[in-house]
């Protein structure tokens, strides 16, 4: 049975909200308590207590829950701090060039319930161990009209240079620590460059760097002239020699025909195209890795046409010598050339530009030069024929006529011994024309039809003769 009276209704509603309040009682409590069991917030880093003058110091501050840090913290006015996550903070800056302590309170705050935390320091600042200072070797060489560059290198980073120059022609960067000028009269200059430490106004930390600059009036060069014509087909060479070079130096060629080539030490090539071509050679000094100096050498070739050799002595088709002769021709060029004797009898001797020989083979022989051209290398060629003929006794020369004669001298003594009569001189005529042949045989290589002749026409005479005494015997 249900109770439908009023109060019933009052009743029932009362306890429902009751228990709604219980509700959020409860819930509220278990909230207070979770939130109660949060650990306290711990940090994490140790900063650094040292420091020196007009030198980056860093600490980085960690807490191990997400925080912030309170504007009731005090730090020096030369650091900055940035928060980089949730639970890092960085301490960045350079301490003044002032020797004292600064202090550092530093309050963080969890932002999950860990509770508030102060982190005080102290950093002492004092002066660095090692003041920056120049370690490079300044360039003491300069030139007339030529660019001079020195840069400044120190042993540590954070330092800048001021420069003191006595004529005033150098000009500098203090932070990217070079100088460089160009000076326009010889002479020299005594050069100071004041370091200090990055911020330093007042400068109590400075070291220095003094060097003489002797400027001179002759810039490095080229003592050699490049060659300004060349031929086709001709070889092109150029070896440049450098003057008042460093001990590093780079030489190169920055525009050259397509032909030519550049080694770093000589230009070689063989045009095979008439025209003109430019060539621009650069001589670059360097002093610590920086170009110093820098010579130009620029010029330009002219190709012509390839020039062909041309001998001077135009020899006859036919040269008709006889045993014995001495030939002799000269093969003589209009341009320097190497001759060669491609072909020819092996008596026949080339000596620079003369051919020269005694005729001792019987023959006909075709003699062929070639003349190629030192410079150009172009050739031209020289044909000519030489006929070696057999001697005949009016050609015979004097002393082989004389030996020749031995025999008939001979011959005459025993014709002076035997007793004269017609067989005792065909007998002299046939041993005569016989042994006269026999001499000229040997000397000349060839037996006279003359001489063969009269010894066949001296041995019928014997034999006839010989007939008739044996038929006179009888």
């Amino acid at each position: 049975m249900f109770d439908h009276r009023p109060e019933a209704k009052i009743r029932k509603g009362n306890t429902l909200m009751a228990i709604l309040i219980i509700t959020i009682l409860t819930v509220s409590l278990f909230m207070v308590g979770a939130a109660s069991a949060v650990a306290p917030m711990t940090i994490t880093t140790t900063p650094g207590v040292n420091g020196y003058t007009l030198h980056p110091y860093h600490y980085t501050m960690d807490t191990d829950q997400p925080s912030y840090i309170t504007a009731a913290s005090s730090y020096p006015a030369w650091i900055t701090v940035n928060k980089t996550a949730t639970n890092n903070f960085n301490f960045d800056g350079a301490p003044p060039m002032s020797v004292t302590d600064y202090q550092f309170h530093i309050q963080v705050v969890s932002q999950v319930g860990g509770g508030a935390l102060w982190q005080n320091w102290t950093v002492h600042v004092s002066y660095p161990t090692w003041p920056p200072h120049a370690t490079s070797i300044p360039i003491t060489t300069a030139y007339v009209g030529v660019l001079y560059h020195y840069q400044v290198v120190l042993n540590e980073t954070g330092g800048f240079i001021t420069v003191y120059n006595a004529s005033g022609w150098l000009s500098y960067s203090p932070y990217s620590l070079f100088i460089e000028g160009t000076p326009s009269t010889a002479g020299t200059d005594t050069i100071s460059i004041k370091v200090r430490p990055t911020g330093d106004t007042n400068g109590l930390i400075a070291t220095w760097q003094n060097f003489t600059i002797t400027v001179t009036g002759y810039s490095p060069g080229f003592s050699t002239s490049p060659p300004t014509t060349g031929s086709v087909g001709a070889p092109y060479t150029y070896t440049p020699i450098p003057t008042m070079i460093s001990s590093s130096f780079y030489m190169g060629a920055t525009d050259i025909p397509a032909w030519l080539t550049f080694d770093s030490h000589t230009f070689n090539g063989t045009p095979l195209v008439a025209g003109s071509y430019n060539v621009n050679l650069i001589l670059v000094n360097y002093n610590s890795g920086w170009p110093v100096t820098i010579a130009w050498q620029n010029w330009t070739i002219t190709v012509g046409t390839a020039i062909v050799p041309h001998f001077l002595n135009t020899p006859s088709d036919m040269y008709i010598l006889a045993m014995g002769t001495v030939f002799h021709y000269n093969c003589s060029t209009d341009i320097a050339c190497n001759v060669t004797l491609l072909c020819g009898p092996s008596f026949l001797h080339l000596n620079g530009d003369n051919l020269s020989g005694s005729a001792t083979l019987q023959g006909h022989y075709r003699i062929i030069f070639m003349a190629r051209s030192i410079t150009y290398n172009t050739t031209s060629y020289e044909v000519f024929d030489i006929k070696v003929n057999p001697l005949t006794w009016p050609d015979v020369p004097v002393g082989t006529a004389w030996n020749a004669m031995i025999p008939i001298f001979f011959l005459v003594i025993v014709m002076i011994i035997s007793s004269i009569s017609p067989e005792g001189i065909s007998r002299i005529v046939f041993l005569g024309s016989c042994s006269i042949g026999v001499s000229l045989l040997v000397w000349t290589g060839v037996f006279p039809t003359w001489a063969l002749l009269i010894s066949a026409t001296a041995l019928v005479v014997l034999l006839v003769q010989g007939t008739r005494n044996n038929e006179v015997i009888e």
